[in-house]
């Protein structure tokens, strides 16, 4: 509280997720497949085989029966496999769940890309209950989220002797003016810099201009953004 009015709208920038994230829960025999936009899920698909648990028979014909039955399961994931792919498209997480062995079985048939983006997720099942997967999916987007930071500004420490940068708000501003601005690296606690009603005006300018946002949670990284007034900025080109 600053007066008698809370903080609403920086809480509210805060609070707001525009990340995709793709949910995977399976077992050997069914997927369900869910990409999420914030809380709400734009995009499901559900793949299930008939696949039977048990051959009576023992010898030659119990090995038989085992191989075709893990050919199916192959073949099946494989085909969710190639669902995850074409819905991925620009998620940034693919979390990964469901009892028994089958997600880490799953797993292996997920290209290298695909790969770098998936964590599994503990205790998912078909019966989860919507609360409970949000709140799972804001833990791994928050953990996703610091990562991602602290490799942000080591990119912008990479980039400063190219001239891709910028942390002097008025240079900011104007970089965002004319569209140079690829991310702007923002401290959660911007509302108290003195500069606050300006980063209220260029976060509004980076969201009509298509430029990145990201809040920065860590202490350190807070630490070093309030020497340059609560932003940093990586430019798409270089600017005079």
């Amino acid at each position: 509280m600053s007066s008698k009015k809370p903080f609403i709208k920086p809480f509210n920038d805060v609070l707001e997720t525009n990340y995709d994230v793709l949910l995977v829960t399976l077992d050997q025999k069914s997927a369900k497949i869910q990409k999420f936009h914030g809380s709400q899920i734009i995009q499901e698909s559900k793949l299930r085989i008939d696949l039977q648990g048990r051959h009576k028979k023992g010898g030659q014909s119990q090995g038989r029966f085992l191989r075709a039955r893990q050919t199916k399961i192959h073949v099946f994931f494989k085909k969710i496999a190639n669902k995850v792919k074409e819905m991925d498209s620009n998620s940034s997480l693919i979390l990964l769940g469901g009892i028994g062995t089958a997600k880490t079985e799953f797993y292996d048939e997920l290209n290298s890309e695909l790969v770098k983006k998936c964590r599994f997720v503990e205790n998912l099942s078909f019966s989860t209950s919507m609360n409970d997967i949000n709140a799972k999916i804001i833990h791994h987007l928050y953990q996703y989220r610091r990562k991602y930071v602290v490799e942000l500004i080591e990119k912008y420490e990479e980039l400063v002797k190219n001239g891709l940068t910028a942390k002097r708000n008025d240079v900011i501003y104007k970089a965002l003016e004319i569209g140079a601005v690829d991310t702007l690296i923002v401290s959660v606690n911007y509302r108290t810099n003195s500069q606050f009603k300006k980063i209220m005006k260029m976060l509004e300018i980076a969201k009509n201009t298509s430029s990145k946002i990201e809040f920065a949670v860590s202490p350190k990284i807070i630490k070093k953004l309030d020497l340059d007034n609560a932003v940093l900025a990586i430019l798409r080109y270089k600017i005079r």
